[in-house]
Formats: structure tokens, sequence, C-alpha cells
């Protein structure tokens, strides 16, 4: 986790190419695989820590919070694309937007429409990796089920929320309500009380 953190603040690092747009120097990943290694550091880390906390059986749980984190962490990205460009750095790996015949130079003009088949590929990817929190959640121990059920939840609906904004990220940051978390969290909690009386 700490090398992962203190990636973007290294003038170099692997699978990450320099790129000068507009006289601005910009990190851009070169490929999905680099991609995931980063959230690996950041995000899948932090999964695999936390299920240690909740305490789970099952070997496949470990590989399962590895993807639920990458997930989380690929959400993040798609709802960051303008806030990151901003600071020079493109998440977006470049053999996906060359592929559908962008540049980087496309991100950072923050054309959505543009941009749509990388970030929809993206999203993609990140829907398919949610059903590992659905496969994690049984192997948890009763009592923690809920906290991990809460926050893919929460994930999950951002990640739906870009989709119904056509992937605007450019015109104003996505968010889930505070409401609409504190709805999914009193359902967490109303879980963890029926998990407990299950249990007796």
């Amino acid at each position: 986790l700490v090398q992962g953190t203190t990636l973007d603040i290294q003038e170099t690092k692997p699978g990450v190419r320099i790129l000068e747009i507009d006289g601005k120097p910009y990190e851009v990943y070169e490929s999905i695989t680099s991609l995931y290694d980063y959230c690996y550091l950041v995000a899948s880390v932090v999964g695999l820590v936390c299920i240690r906390i909740f305490g789970y059986h099952g070997a496949e749980a470990e590989k399962l919070a590895e993807e639920t984190g990458l997930a989380f962490q690929v959400t993040n990205i798609l709802r960051d694309v303008k806030e990151d460009g901003e600071r020079g750095r493109i998440y977006l790996p470049l053999d996906e937007l060359q592929a559908a015949g962008l540049a980087p130079a496309d991100v950072v003009q923050g054309d959505p429409q543009r941009l749509r088949p990388v970030l929809l590929s993206l999203a993609a990817k990140a829907r398919a990796m949610y059903f590992a929190s659905d496969r994690l959640i049984p192997m948890l121990d009763r009592d923690s089920r809920a906290a991990m059920w809460v926050l893919a939840k929460i994930y999950r609906m951002l990640l739906e929320r870009i989709e119904r904004m056509e992937f605007d990220v450019f015109s104003e940051r996505v968010s889930v309500p505070t409401a609409t978390k504190l709805r999914v969290l009193g359902q967490g909690m109303g879980m963890t009380l029926w998990n407990r009386v299950v249990a007796r």
C-alpha cells in the first residue's frame, strides 16, 4: 500500500509514459495491465487487509477481495478523470485510447462523447468485477458481511450514476447523495442485527 500511494510522487514509475500535451507533461498509463498493477497496490491490498480484519473462510476469498478492490478503484478513476487530468495524470490506459482511435490529448480536452468508448469499456470491466463482491460477502464472518455489503453497494451506485450521466464526468463531480448513503448504511445496520439474531 505504501509502495502504491508513493507512486504519485515518484518521477518515474513502471508502466507509465510521460507525454507532453500543450506544453505540459502528463503521466499516462501505457496499458490496462499497468493500470491494474497500480490499482492492486492502492486498492486490492486494502481489500486483503479488510478481509483479515473481518474474518473469512475459503481460499478464493483473497482473489475475490482483490477483484473487489479493483472494481472500487476503477470506479474512482472513472469519476476523477477531470481532476486527475488537471493534476497531470491520465489513468485511462494508452492502449485502450489507441484502440478507440483516441489520444491522451482527447482526455485533456474532456469531451465525454469522444471518450465514451474508453469510459464504457472501463465501466464494463468494473461492473463485471463487482460480481466478485457478491461471492465474497458470504465467505466473510457473519458479523462482518454488512460492512462489505455497504461499501460495495455505494460504489456500485456511484458507477451506475456515472453511466446514467452518460459518462459526463467533466461538467460536475459525480457522487452518491448523502441521504442515499445513509439509507444504505441503515440497511447495513439492519443486516448486521439480523445476522446476529440468526447466529444465536
